[in-house]
């Protein structure tokens, strides 16, 4: 809805200390995730599946879910847009270290009055 703010929540991640690449885009372009980084323990399963135009980091400090408040401008011009946003958990190790990356499905968002 215009001028509000739209809360998503990306649940049943991993680990208790994970980055997660929030990715939004406005249209949905799937590619296997193992294609993108081979070298990765990641699951020949998870798809990237938005173009990721906008990319915003958030920390995972416990484990389980996290939730994030995207902000709807009151402007008219984006009434019937819709915003593609998935999160990828990156699971690093005590070093940083990436060890496994995993992506959560993809939600279609519809601006509405």
């Amino acid at each position: 809805v215009l001028g509000t703010t739209c809360q998503t929540e990306g649940r049943s991640l991993p680990r208790s200390f994970v980055m997660i690449v929030n990715s939004f885009s406005l249209t949905p372009v799937p590619v296997p995730l193992n294609s993108i980084l081979p070298q990765v323990g990641t699951p020949s399963t998870c798809d990237l599946l938005v173009d990721p135009l906008v990319v915003e980091f958030e920390v995972l400090v416990a484990p389980g879910s996290v939730i994030y408040d995207l902000a709807i401008p009151n402007v008219g011009s984006l009434l019937g847009e819709v915003v593609y946003q998935q999160m990828v958990p990156i699971e690093v190790d005590a070093g940083l270290a990436i060890e496994r990356i995993s992506s959560t499905n993809v939600l279609s968002l519809t601006v509405g009055i």
